[in-house]
């Protein structure tokens, strides 16, 4: 994978096999659209990653599966001499421990980089990484804060998770201005 501006390779991940839309196109006003089951399990958001009954899914669960899947087919091209198996942690057992295993796997984002060897491991991979960490921490923060009793002064806002994963801070780490 090359990541200069020259290069002519292409990709294109779709799954719209489950679209819908749901905002009305005219007001913005949310329809209601019945919760969809789907995604692959390892490639599936954390929070997607509950027994029925699912939560509604939103845009940056997309941006988290992607992720997801970008990251498995960098580390499954990397020369690496002793590969992690990462993914059959996140495909199998409970739903409690596939979580577990990816909430664990985004925490440890410091102590355990991506190995420099993985294509797209510094520019791409594992900023994305700990902006996921990130968001994650930042809701972590604000449950814990209510349950101490402490509300927090502006809304915590879930569909971004803060802020955090937004299309425009997505795109400012897949295309950095320095490329």
């Amino acid at each position: 994978m090359n990541s200069t501006k020259s290069d002519q390779t292409r990709g294109i991940l779709i799954d719209l096999d489950m679209a819908v839309r749901d905002r009305n196109p005219d007001t913005g006003e949310t329809l209601n659209v019945p919760v969809l089951p789907g995604g692959t399990v390892p490639f599936r958001s954390i929070d997607l990653c509950y027994p029925d009954p699912l939560p509604r899914a939103i845009y940056r669960h997309g941006l988290e599966s992607f992720f997801y899947v970008l990251f498995l087919i960098c580390y499954q091209r990397a020369n690496i001499p002793e590969k992690r198996d990462y993914f059959s942690y996140w495909n199998s057992g409970t739903w409690t421990d596939i979580r577990t295993h990816k909430e664990g796997w985004l925490s440890i984002a410091f102590s355990d980089p991506i190995p420099d060897a993985v294509p797209l491991a510094t520019t791409w991979l594992q900023p994305l990484r700990l902006a996921f960490r990130g968001a994650y921490s930042a809701r972590n923060r604000m449950n814990r804060s209510l349950l101490l009793g402490v509300s927090p002064q502006t809304p915590f806002n879930d569909e971004t998770l803060d802020n955090h994963i937004i299309y425009e801070k997505f795109m400012a780490i897949l295309n950095p201005p320095n490329l």
